[in-house]
């Protein structure tokens, strides 16, 4: 007797019929994964960066406290302007488009004195302010002094990072450290904080800044407050990279033999002048009538 023929495959062959069709179907998954284009990997999208803080200006009234004339009234300020005018418009004139050949930037201007208390700090200022208003060109001011009674402290502008920045980190843009005013056209570049002052570079090192923010900025006029001659050699260093050097004397003050040292200490600049503070119109013989230079008379200011 013939046992009935099962038609369902056996156990084994079923299984073997399953891995088949299973290796058929990888198959076929793996050569249409090979044709398909590769679909971008799912990414964060980038969180945009946080918007940086602007640095507020500085205040008009702050200006005028710390000396700026221009809006103040009366005589006082009618005869200061006309004699900034006067020195605004000389220096104008010598300040060139482009960089001087020898290593200095024409567009630098350092104003210093013999000793302090002159007013270098008030002529500076109110310069800056002059020529900002008079020129189409940017100007910044620079404190290259930081001592008491500064342009920086005068300002509020003492403890923020400035020209010590520049000279002890080369890398560092400028940018970042100008401040603006409410005047137009006019900014400040601070000393720097106390901490910076305390590790000063010497004068050569604050004099490579200057020549780095002289190209970084080469539409501005930059005028720099500097420390008085006889008490600093900073001066001395920074004058071989200047276009022009302003030496403030305070009239019927200043001995005639200090000029002629800190004079001595800034003629690495072939170009020189001589402003004359507080001059009086008398015929006295004292350093108010001293001859050789321009002299223009001026309203007190420290610095």
């Amino acid at each position: 007797m013939t046992a009935p023929t099962d038609p369902r495959p056996h156990l084994v062959e079923r299984l073997e019929q399953a891995r088949a069709q299973q290796s058929r179907t990888h198959l076929v998954e793996r050569a249409a994964s090979a044709l398909a284009p590769e679909m971008p990997r799912e990414t964060a999208a980038p969180q945009p960066a946080p918007p940086r803080e602007a640095t507020p200006p500085i205040a008009l009234a702050t200006l005028v406290a710390a000396g700026l004339v221009a809006a103040a009234d009366g005589a006082r300020r009618a005869r200061v302007l006309e004699e900034i005018a006067v020195v605004q418009t000389q220096l104008l004139r010598t300040i060139p488009k482009q960089p001087l050949q020898d290593g200095r930037a024409g567009n630098l201007v350092m104003f210093t004195s013999a000793r302090p208390g002159e007013g270098k700090t008030f002529c500076s200022l109110n310069v800056a302010a002059g020529l900002a208003h008079a020129s189409t060109r940017p100007v910044l001011l620079v404190d290259a002094d930081g001592k008491q009674g500064s342009i920086s402290m005068a300002l509020g502008q003492s403890e923020a990072a400035g020209l010590m920045a520049l000279a002890t980190d080369p890398s560092r843009p400028p940018a970042g450290l100008i401040v603006p005013t409410e005047v137009p056209r006019l900014s400040v570049l601070p000393y720097g904080s106390p901490t910076a002052r305390e590790g000063q570079p010497p004068g050569p090192r604050m004099a490579n800044a200057l020549q780095r923010l002289a190209a970084a900025l080469p539409q501005h006029i930059i005028l720099i407050d500097t420390p008085p001659c006889l008490v600093a050699s900073d001066p001395s260093s920074i004058a071989p990279v200047v276009g022009q050097v302003v030496v403030v004397v305070q009239a019927q003050r200043t001995e005639r033999r200090e000029v002629e040292a800190a004079l001595d200490m800034v003629e690495a600049c072939p170009t020189l002048y001589l402003l004359l503070n507080q001059a009086q119109l008398t015929s006295s013989d004292g350093f108010g009538a001293y001859g050789g230079y321009d002299g223009y008379g001026g309203a007190k200011g420290d610095g």
